[in-house]
């Protein structure tokens, strides 16, 4: 129960985007050009998932093995301390079964010294000041497959471990955050859908290539038809100027295959809004 709780990749970044478009996209039918926004926005996503899998991975790392602690009287499973690769110190994941219904956990993720007594910690009277939450959230499992939870990583709180930790940087900085699902449509339940909702806030591994951006992406489908959309907003410098534009790409997909796109690039360096519309 506890690790089910845990979102892995395929809830949070794996999903639905159209096998094959960043390498020229759908052929139209008839005469004419390959699509051109498909592999301008699938590498994008493409590089969100590769930040969102490092994020669930190490989380899976975690509870491959079985748990280190289970308070009983919370109903509380502790995970760690376990090497972590990013930088000094280790890492501990606590799961909390919460009471009520549906089932449903909250679980955070702590950097801790590389000497950690994890029993001491759990039995303190209060919190030992060298434990760091980085990345943490609430997840209801489901039945039948279906799942809905959220989740964020606090890089200015991984800094901040770094920096207590003895390390140089330069840290990471800003926030990551995002919900996600798969559940029935309730109006015929032969339909399903799938999303992730996120936001990156002034984000960054390395502190030179912060980014900012909103997305919604995911799958509405039967068990012989698929509508995949892809939603992206972002802040870019996308004409050269010297103020970032605000670039909103909008795709969808039927089947995977013939689609449309909208794209709107504004603000910044352009005096008015410039649309583009693709099928």
């Amino acid at each position: 129960g506890h690790k089910a709780a845990v979102p892995n990749s395929v809830m949070l970044s794996e999903l639905v985007l159209p096998a094959g478009l960043p390498t020229g996209g759908r052929k139209a039918p008839y005469a004419g050009d390959p699509a051109t926004y498909p592999p301008i926005a699938v590498p994008i996503a493409d590089s969100i998932n590769s930040v969102v899998k490092i994020l669930v991975d190490s989380l899976q790392q975690a509870v491959a093995e079985d748990y280190s602690y289970y308070d009983e009287t919370d109903d509380i499973a502790y995970w760690g301390p376990y090497n972590y690769e990013g930088g000094n110190g280790q890492l501990v994941l606590m799961v909390q079964k919460l009471s009520g219904s549906p089932v449903s956990y909250s679980w955070v993720l702590f950097r801790v010294p590389d000497v950690f007594n994890l029993a001491a910690a759990i039995n303190a009277t209060t919190p030992p000041t060298d434990v760091f939450p980085i990345f943490a959230g609430y997840t209801e499992p489901g039945t039948s497959g279906d799942y809905f939870g959220y989740a964020m990583l606090d890089m200015d709180s991984d800094a901040e471990a770094g920096a207590y930790y003895g390390e140089a940087g330069p840290f990471g900085q800003g926030v990551f955050t995002a919900a996600f699902g798969k559940y029935k449509d309730p109006a015929d339940d032969t339909f399903s859908y799938d999303y992730v909702m996120s936001v990156f806030h002034d984000f960054a591994f390395d502190v030179s290539t912060a980014i900012n951006a909103d997305y919604l992406y995911g799958d509405y489908k039967s068990s012989t038809d698929s509508v995949t959309f892809f939603n992206f907003v972002s802040n870019a410098d996308v004409v050269g100027g010297t103020t970032p534009e605000t670039l909103d790409i909008r795709l969808a997909f039927l089947n995977q295959a013939d689609g449309r796109a909208e794209v709107a690039i504004s603000g910044g360096d352009l005096l008015s809004t410039n649309q583009v519309n693709e099928c």
